[in-house]
């Protein structure tokens, strides 16, 4: 009993805490069946990207998500959802309406591998606790007719006699024997907390990656930069002590034309001279 509690308590903490947070997932309660239960798959959106202001304070826009397997009945152990799409004149949209956060099911969404943002696929230690919820708490939400199993779930062991032909894991039916001492939930709990340590340590190595590359790149730019300023700073070629033979040269270019300049006129002068003797 109390390991159901704080499934639960988690799945409040969870609710509560990411109201606010544009783009996490809820499981949110509907008015009609999809499939085995009365239960959507919504993304909460920022108020910016809301259609118009919400009519209620405890409510929020939600852009919501459907099953790509949307014609069979069972939903299976690992279910993938994509974006909810409807027609606004003659284009389509993602589907959003405004819906009360008291339908806002207290069950953490966890998604698992080969899901993206657009397309969540929800990972079946989550679905075995959605499913162990709503027999407990909310068996409202089951549908009352369940025909058989989709081909993703197999049909071994099912009674036909119980009335309960739903592909619900054994941590569903395990539920029902927390007076006799079942640690179900316990097991999930831990499988639960296990998984969310896993996340955070690959995402905190993806970090750690990203961040190490970042810093190679700005150490290249810099090292580049710095490259730049000491080529900038190099004195130009000819130039230094070069400089003053180059004016010294030039300044003896100067003097030696002058000097040529004074012989031609001698040797002009010497010849109008020979040219005039008699």
């Amino acid at each position: 009993m109390a390991a159901t509690q704080l499934l639960v308590e988690r799945g409040h903490t969870y609710v509560d805490d990411n109201l606010e947070k544009p783009g996490t997932l809820f499981w949110i309660e509907l008015d009609h069946s999809e499939g085995e239960m009365r239960v959507g798959l919504g993304r909460v959106t920022a108020d910016a990207d809301a259609p118009h202001e919400l009519e209620e304070p405890d409510a929020r826009w939600v852009t919501w998500c459907e099953r790509k397997a949307n014609r069979r009945h069972a939903w299976g152990n690992v279910v993938a959802f994509r974006p909810a799409m409807v027609f606004e004149g003659r284009r389509k949209v993602v589907q959003t309406t405004q819906e009360s956060t008291f339908s806002f099911l207290p069950v953490v969404v966890e998604t698992c591998g080969g899901s993206t943002v657009e397309e969540p696929k929800i990972s079946k230690r989550c679905m075995e606790v959605l499913r162990a919820y709503l027999k407990k708490h909310r068996p409202d939400l089951l549908a009352e007719n369940h025909p058989g199993t989709d081909d993703s779930v197999s049909s071994e062991g099912a009674d036909d006699s119980d009335g309960d032909d739903s592909p619900i894991s054994a941590a569903a039916s395990d539920t029902d024997k927390e007076e006799s001492g079942s640690g179900s939930d316990s097991d999930i709990l831990h499988a639960m907390a296990a998984e969310q340590v896993r996340i955070k340590q690959h995402q905190a190595a993806k970090c750690a990656a990203y961040a190490a590359t970042r810093a190679k790149e700005k150490a290249a730019r810099e090292a580049k930069k710095a490259e730049r300023r000491s080529a900038g700073q190099r004195p130009p070629p000819g130039a230094g002590g070069g400089g003053a033979a180059s004016s010294s040269n030039s300044g003896g270019g100067v003097r030696s034309t002058m000097q040529r300049a004074l012989a031609r006129g001698d040797r002009r002068q010497t010849g109008e001279k020979r040219r005039r003797r008699p």
